[in-house]
């Protein structure tokens, strides 16, 4: 059953790399993978594919003082790739990507 790989694979990952494109907000997969990555306290980075593309609802937490809908994860757009490229190579000294 893919959830059960899904998840050993979570489960061994120091890192989730979320690749967010036009649709990825609406895959009942990725909410599932992401609600599972957050409860075993991942960590997440997104990268948007466009700055238009909606995160999936399971990235999102409220504020306790403002009922405010907030994304606490670091987010790297398509025009600031750089710097994702940039994190992804100092973090291949510290994780092994699989």
């Amino acid at each position: 059953m893919w959830k059960f790989d899904a998840l050993n694979k979570i489960k061994k990952a120091d890192l989730i790399l979320l690749v967010v494109g036009k649709k990825s907000y609406q895959s009942k997969y990725i909410n599932w993978e992401l609600r599972n990555a957050i409860s075993l306290q991942k960590e997440i980075t997104i990268y948007k594919l466009n700055d238009e593309n909606k995160l999936p609802d399971s990235i999102y937490t409220k504020d306790e003082f403002s009922d405010e809908r907030i994304n606490c994860y670091q987010e790297y757009f398509k025009n600031n790739y750089n710097n994702l490229i940039k994190f992804l190579n100092d973090i291949d000294k510290k994780y092994q990507l699989i």
